[in-house]
């Protein structure tokens, strides 16, 4: 239930309002203090409203996405996936067995050691896109959520 802070009256002093209580009493002077009901909007003015948030979302949404996605060469925005992540995890440990064969082979601890390093930068890739993944998928679902949420309520608001 949504809390209002209203002043009072007789000596101005803020005072919390929780429920719909028609009449509240000031903690400081006692006075008694009535409450008038919210008034309810009407149909354009709701209408008006939830267009008006859904505009804001909107706009918000392009703001929180644009960290999150990535951008290729050519300018085009993709969505973040973990599938990126789990192919730069499988090249990380191809990088880690080429390594350790040529290490092997050519009898080179330098190679193991420049293929492991690869191989760290390629985990360490895989991570970052699998957080990217995850970051955006929480705030495009709290995102989904909200729209749908308002673009409900807008058309059972055209309805009435």
């Amino acid at each position: 239930m949504k809390t209002i802070i209203v002043s009072c009256n007789n000596c101005g002093a803020s005072v919390k309002l929780e429920g719909h209580k028609q009449f509240l009493t000031c903690a400081y002077c006692a006075s008694s203090i009535k409450v008038a009901p919210p008034k309810p909007l009407d149909q354009e003015s709701l209408i008006h409203k939830l267009q008006n948030e859904l505009y804001k979302l909107e706009k918000e949404w392009e703001i929180t996405k644009e960290p999150l996605v990535i951008l290729k060469n050519n300018a085009k925005v993709k969505e973040p996936s973990s599938r990126s992540a789990e192919l730069y995890s499988i090249l990380g440990l191809i990088s880690l067995c080429a390594s350790i064969g040529w290490a092997s082979h050519l009898s080179e601890m330098i190679v193991f050691i420049g293929g492991f390093i690869i191989t760290l930068a390629f985990l360490a890739h895989a991570a970052e896109h699998n957080s990217k993944a995850a970051d955006y998928i929480e705030a495009k679902t709290a995102y989904e959520e909200t729209r749908n949420r308002l673009t409900l309520e807008l058309e059972e608001a055209k309805i009435v």
